[in-house]
């Protein structure tokens, strides 16, 4: 199974808008109202993008000035807004006409805009409900870090600087088209206003740190939180096979443990019988790890520089034998 990365969602989003910018001529006017409801969606999914970074709730006149990153990050977020804002006005207004949907730049507009929700939802799955910070996800520090979303920011930026000359020009048409109101055009020349604002911010907010292509590859590389398949050994798995299907047990065991601990307290299987059996594989664990620790320890002992590894070893092994008896004692009913 392949698990989708986010970079890809990110590069066929661009591919779309660049295809729609780039369309020849004048759009028709029976396009232009799809074109505006679809332009709406793809700066909502910008204006989305950017409110999941976090910034600080408000700058303290008395502390330290903010720096330039923060300055320019809470600029792109105000005019990103202001831009989603009026985006949603035009497409209110040109929402009583009849939208042709078949035309290529329709298709592209729709097409960016799917993909960059994509992508959001993927990050998503690493991050806490609220949609930032420390998720249980080991990428979520990953992508809440200052480089990545300063990447992130940074493509924010450039789809910002190809879609506001294009809706300015849509906004502006030469030929009046009676299907998209005055309202519907003014609404969409002052969102692309206020990308033509947001571009310069992100751009300012993405020079402040350096490596932009290593910070760009992080982004890219980040995947989709999904457990893996299960891979269940079948006699004939090698060694590093073993070791690779204990490494897939662990991801997919993190990925059921928050679920089973909010249903923990209410799960009609706690019983006191799966109690106990729960202490009987914890002791049967216990034992096969002394056992396993002790021959490593052995093997640890016969080489020259294996003294320091092999006491690490033997005091790992003498927890779990003095940790595994208790385990067993307790599926016993009255015993401690």
């Amino acid at each position: 199974m392949t698990i989708p990365l986010f970079g890809e969602f990110l590069a066929a989003a661009s591919e779309q808008i660049d295809a729609a910018v780039s369309f020849p001529g004048e759009l028709p006017a029976s396009a232009r109202p799809a074109a505006i409801q679809q332009l709406d969606r793809l700066i909502s999914a910008l204006a989305r993008y950017d409110a999941d970074i976090t910034l600080p709730d408000e700058f303290d006149p008395a502390g330290p000035p903010p720096t330039g990153h923060e300055r320019a990050a809470v600029n792109t977020r105000l005019a990103l807004l202001r831009a989603a804002e009026h985006a949603q006005l035009a497409a209110r207004a040109a929402a009583s006409a009849r939208a042709a949907g078949r035309h290529p730049v329709v298709h592209h507009l729709s097409g960016a805009a799917d993909h960059l929700a994509a992508g959001r939802d993927l990050l998503q799955t690493h991050l806490t409900p609220a949609g930032a910070g420390a998720g249980p996800s080991p990428w979520a520090p990953v992508i809440t870090s200052p480089p990545v979303t300063t990447a992130l920011i940074a493509e924010l930026a450039r789809h910002a600087h190809r879609l506001a000359p294009w809706m300015s020009q849509l906004a502006l048409a030469r030929t009046p088209d009676p299907a998209v109101p005055a309202p519907a055009s003014l609404a969409l020349h002052t969102a692309s206003g206020w990308l033509w604002a947001a571009g310069p911010a992100m751009a300012t907010a993405a020079l402040q740190h350096p490596a932009a292509t290593t910070r760009r590859r992080l982004l890219d590389a980040v995947p989709a939180s999904t457990p893996p398949p299960r891979h269940r050994p079948d006699g004939t798995d090698t060694i590093a096979g073993l070791c690779a299907g204990a490494a897939i047990t662990s991801e997919r065991l993190r990925h059921a443990m928050p679920a089973a601990a909010s249903q923990s307290r209410w799960s009609p299987a706690a019983t006191s019988l799966s109690w106990r059996r729960d202490a009987l594989a914890a002791a049967i664990l216990g034992h096969t790890s002394e056992l396993l620790l002790r021959s490593l320890a052995s093997r640890a002992g016969h080489r020259e520089t294996g003294s320091a590894i092999a006491a690490d070893l033997g005091r790992a092994a003498e927890a779990a034998r003095q940790a595994w008896p208790t385990w067993r004692a307790s599926r016993t009913p009255g015993t401690s």
